[in-house]
């Protein structure tokens, strides 16, 4: 399942990405064809986004965080839709199911809410689910 949680305030600044619920350890698959531009793997995990990564798509660039460990991809992979790139960790500090946080922006750098996308791709009768990047 996933939330609305785009532009919300939080302490250091806007949200601007969803909160994608699963198991950790469910599958982070890449929601379209692209490449990697950075990641944990080669930067580093970081305080607040733990192992995180980057890709870059035709008309927007991904960011992804949460992961359990470094992404399985490496900077200059190219990857297909459905792809893996890792699995979701960290649980939140709020509930106690694990997210894995999904935002994007234009190439020009304007954040995307992508909980419309979201919610159109992956209807329920709850009407939300799990959502791209795909989690198995």
């Amino acid at each position: 399942w996933f939330v609305d949680w785009h532009d919300a305030e939080r302490p250091g600044g806007t949200h601007h990405a969803q909160d994608i619920f699963a198991p950790e350890g469910s599958h982070v698959l890449a929601p379209e064809d692209g490449v990697v531009t950075s990641s944990s793997r080669s930067h580093g995990a970081t305080e607040r986004g733990g192992h995180w990564f980057r890709l870059r798509a035709a008309e927007r660039t991904y960011y992804g965080a949460h992961l359990l460990e470094a992404p399985f991809v490496q900077t200059g992979e190219r990857l297909a839709a459905g792809d893996l790139i890792g699995r979701v960790a960290e649980a939140a500090r709020h509930v106690d199911v694990p997210p894995l946080q999904l935002g994007a922006r234009t190439p020009r750098g304007r954040a995307l809410n992508l909980f419309e996308e979201l919610d159109a791709a992956y209807p329920t009768d709850a009407g939300r689910a799990p959502a791209a990047p795909r989690i198995d």
